[in-house]
């Protein structure tokens, strides 16, 4: 297999195939999308699918790439290709095989393939990957059928290691065979299913998902069922038990069905069965399947396991809960499943669910758009608690990181706040435990990458800290939990730091063999004193939220809308006058140049330390504008370094810093 032709390479599936193709086969990927004719979508396809091939793991948990090199190498064996008829029947005519993977609509898969039929050679196999449509279905409307085959792949597809297979009666021998080496070289594990809607997985989980409706319908608790499937209570837990009993009975409909296959009738029964509990174990991470999990409640075990303290009642603890499993696969996809399996077998009765009608009308869709069952919206929101006052609350997760898509909602927010002509104040904190751990260096690799991105991501950071410095308005941010690297620096460019008792503030860019790019060299100098700021960022060091490094720090009790009000009055727009130095300063730089110089020679420290002292030295004699100037010039720099490259790799790798912090207290 050389050349391998994707369509709905744009969507997560499409992606998630055409990432695997070129990472663990090497082969060319001609990956077609409706979206790739949109520039500004294409390029964000190129960024993600680049960006994941970055942080490709092998089995033992390493990035599979080991350079940004070996990345670019495999990015480039993929063509990025509109959906037009020219594209199409140029790169078929080159293609060994083609993986279809577009969103669930059977018309439309249909008018695709008698495209693909077209172009493509008649020997060339075609594998669809869809999740719910019988494949025999589908082969109908092929001029030659038995090039079809149904490979239906589980979402992240680089990690998920199983890959339902379904023939038809027609599949020839020769489009299986080819199906078992493609998987095996994709490192899946192929498991046959029968050709019934929605195959084994689906057949079990969508089931499941109306009646989780149901149970909703009758009062149920979404929330309570997740944790109910998540902690084993689901065995005491009325609505959760009948939710996992229909998984069961579904299984177990489905043994049958290998039997009325045509093409698995040679499958025994016990063969059926592991089939089906290996798919639903790996394909949905349960550590029991269907038929062990009926075992243990047909013996009475499972509420025995249920009150032990064995380790053996994990078998118990699903995976996820059906509220969180319908907001990962999305409503509206939820919704595409009920309706094609009720058109494929009318006997079920099954009519749209209103209430999924309803998510999809209010475009709750899930996790995809911020909002399902639960609210997963980061980001960025403006918020006016009362006349005069502004609040901007933002939030990325746990972490809190300043992802690039956070940074531009703030800026947009920043932006709307300014037009308010009566606005006294903002202030600015998160809606999680962290103020912000920094920036989000899943996305540094891109910084790796080329230059223009990098000056991109670097700057869209710069304008936010200057959108915040120059507001017409004080800006009070409010801290709690970790302020960290990107995370201080976006509360150094505030007017006021109010902290709140216990939190920690610090710029530990130093362990990823950069330094701080979005003024932490330049205002935190002025704010604490040059050999402070020093200490700090040469030493990646954290410290309690305390004057100096912060303005005020109030108790857990007093840290309220309230007492941040109260504080705004006595709030200024802050200064940022240069630095003189005396004899002694600079003799004491001249000391630390020359240690930091011997250390970088010796490979102790990353070249970038010599980059972040000399823009703290020199910049911070200039006025502020020509020292975060100074300071830009450096991070760039930095981000073309070994050590930079080095640093991100270990702390996407390993979760921990590569370089090593100083233990000297700051004078």
């Amino acid at each position: 297999m050389k050349r391998i032709a994707v369509f709905g390479a744009g969507g997560k599936m499409g992606m998630g195939i055409a990432e695997t193709l070129v990472s663990k086969i090497g082969c060319e990927v001609f990956a077609f999308d409706v979206s790739f004719s949109d520039t500004e979508i294409l390029a964000k396809s190129r960024q993600k699918l680049w960006l994941d091939l970055y942080n490709l793991r092998n089995e033992d948990k390493k990035l599979f790439f080991q350079s940004v090199e070996e990345v670019n190498a495999a990015f480039g064996k993929v063509n990025w290709l509109e959906m037009n008829r020219t594209l199409v029947s140029v790169y078929l005519q080159n293609c060994d095989a083609v993986l279809e993977a577009i969103f669930e609509d059977e018309n439309k898969k249909i008018e695709l393939y008698g495209m693909i039929e077209k172009y493509a050679k008649d020997d060339i196999p075609i594998y669809t990957n869809t999740s719910t449509i019988k494949i025999s279905r589908l082969a109908e409307n092929l001029k030659v059928p038995d090039r079809l085959m149904g490979l239906h792949f589980f979402n992240p597809v680089p990690v998920m290691k199983p890959v339902e297979g379904i023939l038809h009666a027609d599949t020839s021998s020769t489009v299986v065979r080819i199906a078992k080496n493609l998987s095996s070289r994709m490192g899946k594990k192929l498991i046959f299913a029968p050709d019934v809607p929605g195959f084994v997985v689906n057949g079990g989980y969508v089931p499941m998902i109306m009646q989780t409706i149901e149970e909703i319908k009758n009062g149920a608790d979404i929330e309570d069922i997740d944790k109910a499937f998540t902690s084993g209570r689901w065995v005491v837990h009325p609505p959760a038990r009948r939710i996992v009993e229909v998984l069961i009975k579904e299984s177990e409909s489905l043994v049958g069905k290998y039997k009325e296959d045509p093409r698995l009738k040679h499958f025994s029964e016990s063969q059926a069965r592991e089939s089906i509990e290996n798919l639903m174990k790996l394909g949905t991470n349960m550590p029991a399947g269907p038929f062990e999990l009926n075992e243990l409640l047909k013996s009475g075990k499972a509420e025995e396991l249920l009150k032990s303290g064995s380790e053996e009642k994990r078998k118990l603890y699903l995976a996820m809960g059906p509220g969180r499993f319908i907001d990962l696969v999305g409503i509206d996809v939820a919704l595409d499943c009920v309706k094609s399996i009720a058109i494929q077998d009318p006997s079920r009765e099954w009519k749209e669910p209103e209430l999924l009608l309803r998510m999809r009308a209010e475009k709750k869709l899930g996790q995809k758009s911020g909002k399902g069952f639960y609210n997963y919206e980061s980001g960025a929101a403006l918020e006016y608690p009362e006349p005069g006052y502004a609040r901007i609350v933002f939030g990325e997760g746990k972490r809190n990181s300043l992802s690039a898509k956070t940074i531009k909602e703030l800026r947009a927010a920043f932006a709307e706040a300014g037009k308010n002509k009566d606005l006294k104040a903002i202030i600015l904190q998160s809606r999680g435990r962290n103020f912000a751990t920094g920036a989000d260096i899943g996305e540094f690799p891109l910084c790796l990458k080329e230059e223009e991105i990098r000056k991109a991501s670097v700057g869209e950071g710069c304008f936010l800290m200057e959108d915040i410095a120059d507001c017409p308005v004080p800006v009070i941010a409010a801290v709690e939990g970790y302020a960290l690297g990107g995370g201080y620096e976006l509360a150094l460019s505030c007017d006021m730091i109010v902290a709140k008792e216990g939190s920690k503030v610090g710029l530990p860019e130093k362990g990823l063999g950069i330094l701080p790019g979005w003024g932490g060299t330049q205002r935190l100098p002025r704010r604490v004193g040059l050999e402070k700021a020093i200490w700090m960022i040469l030493g990646a060091e954290d410290v309690k939220a305390e004057i100096p490094w912060v303005d005020f720090v109030l108790k857990k009790d007093d840290f309220n809308w309230e007492t941040l009000k109260k504080i705004t009055p006595a709030v200024l727009k802050r200064k940022s006058d240069p630095i003189k130095y005396d004899v002694s300063k600079r003799l004491s730089y001249a000391k630390k140049l020359i240690e930091v110089w011997i250390k970088v020679k010796r490979k102790e420290e990353p070249e970038a330390m010599l980059l972040a002292l000399r823009a703290i030295w020199h910049g911070n004699t200039q006025n502020l504008d020509a020292g975060l100037k100074e300071e830009l010039r450096a991070i760039l720099g930095a981000f073309e370094t070994k050590s930079a490259e080095d640093g991100v790799r270990c702390f996407i790798e390993t979760g921990k810093h590569k370089y090593k912090h100083e233990t000297k207290k700051a004078e």
